[in-house]
């Protein structure tokens, strides 16, 4: 994940995903049958800052986001797993 995710699975909040290793627990979210897992995903603030520096907003300088205006990279790296722990 670049960024943040939170995780919902059946409905229930789980522990939101802030840092690396992205990984969650389901453990007694998890229902016989069906399951419906949700992640939200919040791309990083310097994403919502920068168009804001750039178009020259007071209080939105390029040094308080690092020096710089770009964007950088959000979203999921790779395909979500569900891995059974023994």
């Amino acid at each position: 994940v670049y960024g943040a995710a939170s995780v919902t699975l059946n409905g229930k909040d789980l522990d939101p995903l802030l840092v690396a290793p992205w990984e969650v627990e389901l453990g007694g979210a998890v229902q016989v049958g069906t399951n419906k897992l949700a992640i939200t995903l919040v791309p990083p603030r310097k994403n919502m800052l920068a168009p804001r520096s750039r178009a020259g907003d007071p209080g939105w300088n390029a040094p308080d986001l690092g020096g710089t205006d770009t964007l950088v990279a959000a979203g999921i790296l790779e395909p979500v797993r569900i891995v059974e722990w023994q």
